[in-house]
């Protein structure tokens, strides 16, 4: 965790003080929950996601369906049993978040800081 928050304060998207950490304004659009671009939703589903593959060579090679990664599955794109709209349109804003926008931001953040 470390690491990451001396990434994400080498991109300028972080400052830390003491103990806390706050985004910068450069970051705030992806950083803050209270965005609608924010990309929280991406590393929430992301993690689902890879929890659900995590076991995935075992279950090619014997060859039986895995109904947690179904589950898991299913439930990062908002298409569970137990989904509702609101899932669903967290999965666009994820999308939306995490497309062309982020990565022009992002490649103007690497360019600046190299």
């Amino acid at each position: 965790m470390e690491r990451l928050l001396d990434i994400l304060e080498y991109l300028g998207l972080i400052y830390r003080s003491g103990n806390s950490v706050g985004a910068t304004e450069a970051a705030r659009p992806w950083l803050v929950r209270a965005r609608p671009s924010c990309i929280g939703d991406y590393f929430e589903r992301a993690a689902l996601l890879e929890a659900a593959y995590h076991q995935l060579e075992l279950h090619l090679s014997n060859d039986r369906p895995d109904l947690a990664l179904e589950s898991a599955t299913r439930k990062s794109f908002g298409l569970s049993a137990d989904a509702t709209v609101q899932d669903v349109l967290r999965f666009g804003n994820v999308l939306n978040a995490t497309s062309i926008p982020v990565a022009e931001a992002f490649f103007r953040l690497v360019d600046r800081h190299s």
